[in-house]
């Protein structure tokens, strides 16, 4: 029995068998780890990211997801409950969009406290637009806190905060799966939710006839799964945050920004 190590960004993927298996078992499994990061994002927002969008065209948004189970295959221990929790931040800093400034807003490895406590920011949109984002923690100052730390990321401007203790009486939330126990999540993913690339490169593909063909018509990029999971950038990082922010389908495409993987 031998052992095979194939790294995967900051992580590593630790494969084991003889060696007339490993070459089977890295192929299927690198197979099976193309098909994950080739999905779209509908388990972020909830259901498919270009229906999404068009009910929400707020331009550059950034969806941070955290689990209760820090490294994948994000399996809770028996007998527990897996909790996600996800933040949307609205007018992100494209300036802002590396790797380690997001995993650190985001709790960093030690993650952060999640709970009933549900801050809620008002913010005014560089375009003049209203919006907000939620945050829930475990305390009052910790739910105030991360949000704050989160909304740096973002080039709007907080024109009201508050927090609410969602109570959860037992009586009426039946369901123990709903209620919102405290419990330390950690950062797993992010996306970048560039409105204007998705509506216009969807649009573009609706178009085309036989788009799954090798005729070189128009085929949309879908939007990625980014890691935080792993304990530093993705080797493709850069192309992954430069293809977010590009619009195939038109004209507008932004490139004077920084979005060094450490800085």
């Amino acid at each position: 029995m031998v052992g095979h190590i194939v790294p995967y960004g900051g992580g590593k993927l630790v494969l084991q068998g003889t060696k007339r298996e490993l070459p089977v078992i890295l192929a299927s499994t690198l197979a099976y780890k193309q098909m994950i990061d080739d999905r779209d994002i509908g388990d972020i927002v909830g259901y498919p990211v270009d229906e999404w969008v068009r009910k929400q065209p707020v331009m550059i948004r950034l969806s941070i997801m955290w689990m209760s189970v820090q490294f994948p295959p994000f399996t809770p221990l028996k007998g527990e409950k897996l909790v996600r929790s996800n933040c949307k931040i609205p007018d992100v800093d494209i300036t802002r969009l590396n790797w380690l400034s997001i995993k650190t807003a985001a709790g960093g490895a030690g993650g952060r406290q999640f709970g009933n406590y549900l801050a809620t920011a008002r913010l005014q949109l560089k375009n003049g637009n209203i919006s907000q984002m939620q945050v829930y923690g475990a305390t009052q100052t910790q739910a105030i806190n991360d949000l704050k730390r989160l909304q740096a990321l973002s080039t709007s401007k907080i024109i009201a905060l508050s927090c609410s203790d969602q109570i959860q009486d037992p009586t009426i939330v039946t369901d123990p799966r709903s209620r919102k126990n405290q419990v330390t999540v950690y950062p797993v993913y992010f996306c970048v939710l560039n409105s204007q690339k998705i509506i216009s490169e969807s649009n573009l593909e609706a178009t085309q006839t036989n788009y799954q063909t090798l005729t070189g018509n128009f085929v949309r990029q879908r939007t990625k799964k980014i890691p935080l999971w792993v304990s530093k950038a993705s080797p493709t990082f850069q192309q992954d945050i430069q293809e977010a922010l590009r619009n195939r389908a038109g004209t507008t495409t932004i490139t004077n920004f920084n979005i060094s993987s450490s800085s």
